[in-house]
């Protein structure tokens, strides 16, 4: 019986000896601030773009934003959404885009269509050890590198 038990276990260790891997997704943390420093994604400032809404094109797709309290859950893809990130590092009202699968190599193109009728291109190269990101063409400045989190001024 012992005999039996031991290489029931051996054959167990063996077949269950697959490295498993954990990749964190890739998440974007996105400030919108007008020319004066006012924060677009507040809602709390009067010409704010979050209650007035805006899409992102993403792999074919048009998202529309929607306004989600920030909470812990499991990584899933939540399209674009406007989050109040002030109690975090962040500290401010941000679009939040996210999350992408962290375990393949990424290349997207996000296209956001503001209320004031113009476009940005935001294009991602992202692989499990780096992450570029350009704004129109222009590498962006990353602001936290934890989030992802860049300024983009309209």
């Amino acid at each position: 019986m012992k005999r039996i038990c031991f290489l029931m276990l051996l054959c167990l260790s063996i077949v269950s000896c697959k490295k498993i891997t954990d990749v964190s997704p890739l998440e974007l943390c996105i400030e919108v601030f007008d020319e004066k420093g006012n924060n677009l994604m507040d809602p709390s400032f009067d010409g704010n773009w979050a209650i007035t809404g805006f899409t992102v094109d993403y792999l074919g797709e048009s998202y529309n934003v929607k306004i989600t309290p920030v909470k812990t859950y499991l990584p899933t893809f939540y399209g674009v959404e406007i989050r109040d990130y002030r109690s975090y590092d962040i500290g401010k009202w941000i679009v939040y885009f996210g999350e992408l699968d962290g375990d393949s190599k990424q290349n997207a193109t996000l296209v956001f269509h503001w209320p004031d009728a113009s476009i940005d291109r935001v294009t991602i190269d992202y692989n499990k050890r780096s992450t570029s990101i350009k704004l129109n063409g222009k590498n962006v400045d990353i602001l936290n590198k934890r989030w992802n989190s860049f300024r983009i001024i309209k």
